[in-house]
């Protein structure tokens, strides 16, 4: 059922399994299309222009009816924290390839995220959004949304797909323009819980459960640009274990490379075109062609004229299968 692809996998996971630190992260690029595209030494994308917001100031939205299977406080306790975790990043001065991040004391990451709408007072009810699938439209206004698949999560292989971020980008800038975060809540189950360590690996009928904070901890990361990492200890790594939830050296490094501490180009938070929550009609959409170890096309912003390209770098997507179960085993052993 996984085809020669995660056997591919398999062998790298368990080869770096003994060496966790011999690749550094990655960023995702305009033109990398899924595991297809050429690649550098570090095994990142080498085609096309590494992408990222043109501002550190960035909002999200998240669908109103969440997932009717979890606790939707949780649930929504679960997103801010996942968020946050990109947000509390302390810079180092100079990365592994050498770059200068920051040059003076002041090396927290300039990120910043606002939920959308902002009318959470006290005593109102959380409004949410409507719109619950990935879109990008280039007249009316926009929405990075966050929404979860209870019933029809249907890309390749979609037994084994946790999670899937796509982006649309401006294919010569490399400016993302817009960012969803689709969750699999059709085929896997999920752990809302805020302590990790109380969270069930399996449920009663010995079907493994997955740590939501981890998966959307990753996924946020393709959200703003890195791609996936070879480290098996990072994040960004790309299969699944549950202690995504807090970022090593590499993604931290990855981020602080993208964001650098001291940018001052902050801006509104509202998305492109403006802000709704809901879903346009006349908004263009991509077709759904997804692999097993990636996220299916995400859409490039072609630039002077507009156009679009369909087969734009993927974005991000976590595997599990028998690789994740075999993985572990071995953990666990």
């Amino acid at each position: 059922m996984f085809g020669r692809s995660v056997r591919a996998m398999l062998v790298v996971t368990v080869a770096q399994a003994f060496s966790p630190l011999a690749m550094a992260f990655c960023r995702s690029t305009t033109d990398c299309k899924s595991d297809e595209c050429k690649k550098d030494k570090d095994e990142c994308p080498a085609e096309g222009i590494p992408i990222r917001w043109s501002s550190p100031s960035i909002s999200f939205s998240v669908n109103q009816n969440l997932s009717a299977k979890y606790d939707q406080q949780q649930t929504r306790d679960v997103i801010i924290r996942s968020f946050q975790a990109w947000v509390n990043v302390i810079c180092p001065k100079q990365n592994s390839k050498g770059e200068t991040l920051c040059s003076n004391n002041d090396c927290k990451t300039p990120l910043r995220f606002k939920e959308l709408p902002n009318n959470n007072a006290p005593g109102r009810p959380w409004p949410g959004i409507a719109c619950e699938r990935s879109e990008y439209n280039q007249t009316l206004a926009n929405v990075n949304a966050i929404f979860f698949n209870d019933n029809t999560f249907v890309y390749k292989d979609a037994d084994n797909t946790l999670a899937r971020t796509k982006t649309y980008k401006n294919s010569i800038t490399g400016d993302i323009f817009d960012a969803d975060i689709e969750v699999n809540t059709s085929q896997i189950i999920l752990s809302v819980e805020e302590d990790s360590n109380k969270a069930l690996s399996q449920d009663e009928d010995g079907r493994p459960i997955y740590d939501l904070q981890s998966i959307l901890t990753h996924e946020i990361g393709h959200f703003l640009g890195l791609a996936h990492s070879q480290r098996s200890d990072a994040t960004m790594f790309f299969s699944y274990n549950p202690n995504q939830r807090d970022l090593t050296d590499d993604d931290i490094e990855g981020i602080c490379t993208i964001y650098r501490p001291g940018t001052n180009d902050f801006r509104d938070f509202t998305p492109r075109n403006g802000f709704s929550g809901d879903c346009p009609e006349s908004a263009t959409s991509s077709p759904v062609n997804a692999s097993c170890a990636y996220a299916g096309t995400d859409a490039t912003v072609m630039a002077s004229p507009w156009r679009w390209s369909w087969w734009g770098p993927v974005a991000g997507l976590l595997t599990l299968g028998a690789l994740v179960r075999l993985r572990s085993r071995s953990l666990t052993s």
